[in-house]
């Protein structure tokens, strides 16, 4: 049988977060995995707030599928610290939250925040994120980093089972020629071996421009950085210049990294379970 991921997802009990928990238990229906529904008390009544969580836990209860558990837990205001020491040190593989077109200040912040302090796996899902069965992938990575691609590993069966096309779009100091892509695409193809994906080349010059017009071209439906990478400032700009009217439909993927972590995964040895389908090992 294949074993649970956990997941904590961070609501705010909107018709946007209510929207993003529909994606979650979607793209999770045929996985073993327990959710944690999270809110953050700020401004509103603590027993108002616990009430809805009650509730949404009983909505979200009535549709889960037999591998999915659900259960809640709410922080108060002043707790801040605690939700993010939470978030870090208890056994989670994936935090996850809705992103509104046209944020707050506020929002912007608070989901800044997380994406600077949260050692977890992140994922922010837009307004307007499409349910469907076939996807779109690009996973943007710089190529002095080639090995935070071993963590993609993981996501392999998660992939297949969304029916993925994958882009690389792989960042370097100039254009490679041909040939050195080509070893590239080698050393890929042994981090990687079961993936199917389509490489690309960019040079950091005008990078983040191309990586949108890449996104545009291509229709991506999921875009998959690492932390301490290049392109987590990437994601940081996407989310700081929210309120600018800048539209995307793409669900954005931060994947946590680091060295250990990297090492081990080298060797065979996965941090957390890989995700994979119920029936797997069963």
């Amino acid at each position: 049988m294949s074993e649970i991921i956990n997941i904590a997802f961070c609501t705010d009990f909107s018709d946007l977060s209510k929207a993003s928990l529909e994606s979650i238990m979607f793209n999770t229906w045929d996985f073993r995995c327990n959710i944690h529904l999270i809110h953050f008390v700020e401004d509103e009544n603590e027993a108002e707030s616990k009430n809805s969580l009650d509730k949404l836990l009983s909505e979200t209860k009535l549709i889960a599928s037999e591998g999915q558990n659900i259960l809640s837990k709410i922080f108060v205001k002043g707790d801040l610290d605690q939700m993010i020491d939470t978030l870090n040190n208890s056994n989670y593989q994936i935090i996850a939250i809705g992103m509104p077109f046209n944020a707050s200040r506020g929002e912007s912040s608070f989901i800044s925040m997380l994406i600077e302090r949260v050692n977890k796996d992140l994922t922010l899902i837009p307004q307007g994120h499409k349910i469907k069965i076939e996807n779109r992938s690009t996973i943007v990575v710089d190529s002095e980093n080639l090995d935070n691609l071993y963590l993609v590993s993981l996501f392999e069966e998660f992939y297949r089972f969304l029916h993925t096309k994958i882009t690389i779009f792989l960042l370097s100091d100039v254009v490679l020629e041909k040939d050195v892509l080509e070893d590239f695409h080698e050393k890929i193809k042994g981090i990687l071996p079961e993936l199917n994906y389509r490489l690309i080349n960019h040079d950091r010059s005008n990078c983040l421009e191309n990586l949108k017009s890449e996104i545009e071209k291509d229709g991506t439906d999921y875009l998959i950085v690492f932390k301490n990478d290049y392109f987590e400032n990437f994601m940081l700009k996407l989310i700081q210049n929210n309120n600018q009217n800048i539209k995307w439909n793409f669900s954005l993927y931060r994947s946590y990294s680091n060295p250990d972590i990297i090492e081990n995964l080298k060797k065979g040895i996965a941090p957390y379970p890989k995700i994979e389908l119920n029936y797997v090992n069963a």
